[in-house]
Protein backbone atom coordinates (compact mmCIF):
# COMPACT_ATOMS: atom_id res chain seq x y z
CA UNK A 1 0.00 0.00 0.00
CA UNK A 2 0.92 3.66 -0.42
CA UNK A 3 -0.22 4.24 3.18
CA UNK A 4 -1.63 1.95 5.88
CA UNK A 5 -2.93 3.22 9.22
CA UNK A 6 -3.77 0.27 11.43
CA UNK A 7 -5.04 2.62 14.18
CA UNK A 8 -3.93 0.41 17.04
CA UNK A 9 -2.05 3.16 18.89
CA UNK A 10 -2.00 3.10 22.67
CA UNK A 11 -1.19 6.78 23.15
CA UNK A 12 -0.46 10.01 21.32
CA UNK A 13 -1.98 11.95 18.44
CA UNK A 14 -0.17 10.32 15.52
CA UNK A 15 -1.52 7.40 13.49
CA UNK A 16 1.56 5.56 12.30
CA UNK A 17 1.87 4.51 8.68
CA UNK A 18 2.68 0.78 8.60
CA UNK A 19 3.41 0.77 4.86
CA UNK A 20 6.95 2.06 5.36
CA UNK A 21 6.26 5.18 3.25
CA UNK A 22 6.23 7.59 6.17
CA UNK A 23 2.74 8.99 5.55
CA UNK A 24 1.84 9.34 9.20
CA UNK A 25 -1.61 10.83 9.90
CA UNK A 26 -2.87 13.14 12.65
CA UNK A 27 -5.58 12.33 15.17
CA UNK A 28 -7.50 15.47 16.10
CA UNK A 29 -9.81 16.54 18.93
CA UNK A 30 -12.13 13.92 20.46
CA UNK A 31 -11.04 10.29 20.16
CA UNK A 32 -10.31 7.22 22.26
CA UNK A 33 -7.51 4.77 21.54
CA UNK A 34 -6.95 1.03 21.71
CA UNK A 35 -10.57 -0.13 21.60
CA UNK A 36 -11.70 -3.44 20.12
CA UNK A 37 -11.27 -3.31 16.35
CA UNK A 38 -12.59 -5.01 13.24
CA UNK A 39 -12.65 -8.82 13.35
CA UNK A 40 -10.49 -10.83 11.01
CA UNK A 41 -7.82 -13.48 11.35
CA UNK A 42 -5.51 -11.57 9.00
CA UNK A 43 -5.25 -8.49 11.21
CA UNK A 44 -3.52 -10.04 14.24
CA UNK A 45 -1.86 -13.14 15.56
CA UNK A 46 -3.82 -15.94 17.18
CA UNK A 47 -3.47 -14.54 20.71
CA UNK A 48 -3.82 -10.84 19.84
CA UNK A 49 -6.86 -8.58 19.71
CA UNK A 50 -7.18 -6.11 16.84
CA UNK A 51 -7.42 -2.51 18.09
CA UNK A 52 -8.88 0.69 16.65
CA UNK A 53 -9.72 4.35 17.31
CA UNK A 54 -13.17 5.57 18.33
CA UNK A 55 -14.06 9.13 17.32
CA UNK A 56 -16.44 11.44 19.17
CA UNK A 57 -16.03 14.88 17.66
CA UNK A 58 -12.55 14.24 16.32
CA UNK A 59 -11.05 12.88 13.14
CA UNK A 60 -8.03 11.75 11.18
CA UNK A 61 -6.22 13.90 8.63
CA UNK A 62 -3.45 12.88 6.24
CA UNK A 63 -1.49 14.56 3.47
CA UNK A 64 -1.41 12.49 0.29
CA UNK A 65 0.81 14.51 -2.04
CA UNK A 66 1.91 12.56 -5.07
CA UNK A 67 -1.06 10.19 -4.99
CA UNK A 68 -1.68 8.76 -8.48
CA UNK A 69 -5.00 9.47 -10.19
CA UNK A 70 -5.84 5.77 -10.07
CA UNK A 71 -5.98 4.76 -6.41
CA UNK A 72 -8.19 3.24 -3.74
CA UNK A 73 -8.92 4.20 -0.14
CA UNK A 74 -10.38 1.45 2.01
CA UNK A 75 -11.34 1.20 5.66
CA UNK A 76 -13.47 -0.57 8.24
CA UNK A 77 -16.05 1.42 10.22
CA UNK A 78 -18.41 0.83 13.15
CA UNK A 79 -21.21 3.36 13.56
CA UNK A 80 -21.94 4.23 17.18
CA UNK A 81 -24.78 6.74 16.59
CA UNK A 82 -28.44 5.69 16.52
CA UNK A 83 -29.87 6.56 13.09
CA UNK A 84 -33.09 7.92 14.61
CA UNK A 85 -31.29 10.90 16.17
CA UNK A 86 -30.71 12.96 12.99
CA UNK A 87 -30.93 12.84 9.21
CA UNK A 88 -27.15 13.20 8.65
CA UNK A 89 -25.48 10.80 11.03
CA UNK A 90 -21.90 11.74 10.23
CA UNK A 91 -19.22 12.36 7.63
CA UNK A 92 -17.02 9.33 7.07
CA UNK A 93 -14.69 10.44 4.27
CA UNK A 94 -13.75 13.72 2.57
CA UNK A 95 -11.13 14.45 -0.05
CA UNK A 96 -11.26 17.51 -2.25
CA UNK A 97 -14.79 17.74 -3.70
CA UNK A 98 -15.74 14.22 -2.59
CA UNK A 99 -17.76 13.63 0.56
CA UNK A 100 -19.09 10.29 1.80
CA UNK A 101 -21.62 10.47 4.64
CA UNK A 102 -23.81 8.20 6.68
CA UNK A 103 -27.44 9.36 6.56
CA UNK A 104 -30.69 8.00 7.91
CA UNK A 105 -32.19 5.27 5.75
CA UNK A 106 -35.58 6.39 4.34
CA UNK A 107 -37.23 3.15 5.44
CA UNK A 108 -35.84 3.38 8.97
CA UNK A 109 -34.01 0.73 10.89
CA UNK A 110 -30.52 1.97 10.15
CA UNK A 111 -28.33 4.20 8.02
CA UNK A 112 -27.16 4.35 4.39
CA UNK A 113 -24.29 5.93 2.48
CA UNK A 114 -24.56 9.20 0.56
CA UNK A 115 -21.95 10.36 -1.96
CA UNK A 116 -21.62 14.05 -2.87
CA UNK A 117 -19.11 15.40 -5.40
CA UNK A 118 -18.73 19.18 -5.82
CA UNK A 119 -22.11 19.69 -4.16
CA UNK A 120 -23.94 17.18 -6.38
CA UNK A 121 -25.53 14.19 -4.69
CA UNK A 122 -25.31 10.88 -6.52
CA UNK A 123 -27.92 8.14 -6.49
CA UNK A 124 -26.88 4.61 -5.56
CA UNK A 125 -26.25 2.19 -8.41
CA UNK A 126 -28.20 -0.47 -6.52
CA UNK A 127 -30.68 -0.55 -3.65
CA UNK A 128 -29.82 1.54 -0.63
CA UNK A 129 -28.05 -0.94 1.64
CA UNK A 130 -29.03 -0.68 5.30
CA UNK A 131 -26.14 -0.13 7.72
CA UNK A 132 -27.00 -1.15 11.27
CA UNK A 133 -25.44 0.58 14.25
CA UNK A 134 -22.62 -1.11 16.15
CA UNK A 135 -21.62 -3.53 13.42
CA UNK A 136 -18.37 -3.57 11.44
CA UNK A 137 -18.61 -2.77 7.70
CA UNK A 138 -16.01 -2.31 4.98
CA UNK A 139 -15.82 0.59 2.49
CA UNK A 140 -13.63 1.08 -0.56
CA UNK A 141 -13.51 4.35 -2.53
CA UNK A 142 -12.01 3.48 -5.93
CA UNK A 143 -10.66 6.00 -8.46
CA UNK A 144 -10.10 4.61 -11.96
CA UNK A 145 -10.01 6.28 -15.39
CA UNK A 146 -11.74 9.47 -14.31
CA UNK A 147 -14.46 7.72 -12.31
CA UNK A 148 -15.03 7.22 -8.62
CA UNK A 149 -16.95 4.24 -7.27
CA UNK A 150 -17.88 3.40 -3.70
CA UNK A 151 -18.11 -0.20 -2.52
CA UNK A 152 -19.72 -1.50 0.68
CA UNK A 153 -18.70 -4.99 1.76
CA UNK A 154 -17.64 -5.79 -1.81
CA UNK A 155 -20.80 -4.50 -3.54
CA UNK A 156 -20.80 -1.33 -5.62
CA UNK A 157 -23.01 1.44 -4.20
CA UNK A 158 -22.12 4.48 -6.33
CA UNK A 159 -20.32 5.39 -9.53
CA UNK A 160 -19.69 8.94 -10.78
CA UNK A 161 -17.51 10.86 -13.21
CA UNK A 162 -14.81 13.23 -11.97
CA UNK A 163 -13.87 16.46 -13.73
CA UNK A 164 -10.21 16.35 -14.92
CA UNK A 165 -9.14 19.28 -12.74
CA UNK A 166 -11.01 18.46 -9.54
CA UNK A 167 -7.89 17.21 -7.76
CA UNK A 168 -5.37 19.51 -9.42
CA UNK A 169 -5.00 21.80 -6.38
CA UNK A 170 -2.45 20.60 -3.82
CA UNK A 171 -4.62 20.87 -0.67
CA UNK A 172 -7.23 18.64 -2.32
CA UNK A 173 -4.79 15.77 -2.08
CA UNK A 174 -5.42 15.61 1.65
CA UNK A 175 -7.68 13.01 3.21
CA UNK A 176 -10.01 13.59 6.15
CA UNK A 177 -11.89 10.83 7.99
CA UNK A 178 -14.62 11.22 10.61
CA UNK A 179 -14.17 14.99 11.12
CA UNK A 180 -17.22 17.22 11.27
CA UNK A 181 -17.56 20.97 10.88
CA UNK A 182 -19.74 23.97 11.52
CA UNK A 183 -22.49 22.85 9.13
CA UNK A 184 -22.24 19.06 9.30
CA UNK A 185 -21.72 16.43 12.00
CA UNK A 186 -18.66 14.27 12.25
CA UNK A 187 -18.76 10.51 12.38
CA UNK A 188 -19.20 9.10 15.88
CA UNK A 189 -17.89 5.58 15.93
CA UNK A 190 -14.83 3.46 15.23
CA UNK A 191 -12.44 3.33 12.29
CA UNK A 192 -9.87 0.64 11.65
CA UNK A 193 -7.35 -0.65 9.10
CA UNK A 194 -7.32 2.36 6.74
CA UNK A 195 -5.28 1.71 3.59
CA UNK A 196 -4.45 3.65 0.41
CA UNK A 197 -3.06 1.83 -2.62
CA UNK A 198 -2.74 2.17 -6.39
Amino acid sequence: PLAYWRLGEISGAIARDSSGNGRHAKLEHGYALHLEGAPGAGFCGARENNRCVQFAGGGLTATLDGLPDNHTVELWFWNGSPSKDRDVIGRLYARGPEVLELVRHPQGGGAMLRLTIAGQRHSPTRGESVIRAKSWRHIAVVHRAGRVSVWLDGEEQFQALLAPDEFAVGPHRGLTLASGGKDFPGFEGRLDEVAVYD
